[in-house]
């Protein structure tokens, strides 16, 4: 007699029958699953580009003219008011790539900044650090020396305890 919930062998039941999908020899389907990732991340930013640039060509578009300035416009000739109307669309702005290459060039002249910065700073650490290493190395030279007798030298000891409470005075 055999409960109806049990599971019968060594079978396991449900979803986590098969653990992984496709052939074993071609990496059970992890290689598509890398190349799917790939393509959406790739189409992402795709849509984000095509974002960025429908953006800032409405930002370069021309507001609507007024009645006055379409009056004042009739009233020359044809010839002379499309050079003027290429002049404006010169003056007006940039192209959208020239737009592009300008916010590279400032990105890349703020990651310039940041190493030099980075650089100037593990430069001070550096000397701060090998200035403390040598006035360690000249204490340590000065506290080891010993007489003939091999008793330490107390002169050095005595100075070196001076300078310790002077210091401290001056903190305080």
């Amino acid at each position: 007699m055999s409960l109806p919930n049990k599971r019968r062998g060594n079978r396991p039941a449900g979803k986590n029958y098969k653990k992984y999908i496709g052939n074993k020899n071609e990496g059970h389907g992890f290689v598509n699953k890398q190349r799917e990732r790939v393509s959406f991340q790739y189409k992402k930013l795709k849509r984000k580009e095509d974002r960025k640039q429908e953006y800032l060509a409405r930002q370069n578009q021309k507001l609507p003219r007024t009645e006055v300035e379409r009056f004042s416009d009739f009233n020359q000739n044809s010839s002379h008011q499309r050079n003027k109307n290429f002049q404006d669309k010169k003056k007006h702005g940039k192209h959208v790539f020239q737009k592009l290459q300008e916010e590279a060039d400032k990105k890349k002249k703020e990651a310039q900044m940041k190493k030099e910065e980075l650089l100037l700073k593990q430069k001070e650490r550096e000397e701060a650090l090998q200035k403390y290493k040598d006035r360690r190395r000249e204490n340590y030279r000065k506290l080891s020396k010993k007489t003939k007798t091999g008793q330490p030298m107390m002169k050095y000891q005595i100075g070196f305890l001076l300078d310790k409470i002077e210091k401290s005075i001056k903190k305080t």
